[in-house]
């Protein structure tokens, strides 16, 4: 867990802020289902989704299974 997320980093520094407050949620809070995060976000959905979406294909988040729930996706840094 950090402190908080340094923006000039390469990584982190072009992604739109709904990306950044996930990604900072993720590294605080640590594994987080979908809805998890519109819960601590207060995203919307389409947004939370598009945004985990660029994080993912980033490769600065992993999206897993929900032990016991193959259904939900689970989002950890």
């Amino acid at each position: 867990m950090t402190d908080g997320i340094n923006i000039t980093d390469p990584d982190i520094a072009p992604l739109r802020p709904s990306a950044k407050l996930i990604y900072l949620v993720l590294e605080a809070h640590g594994p987080c289902d979908l809805t998890e995060i519109r819960t601590r976000t207060q995203l919307p959905d389409t947004t939370a989704r598009e945004a985990l979406e660029d994080l993912v294909e980033r490769g600065l988040v992993d999206k897993d299974h929900v032990p016991g729930d193959t259904r939900c996706r689970q989002y950890d840094t």
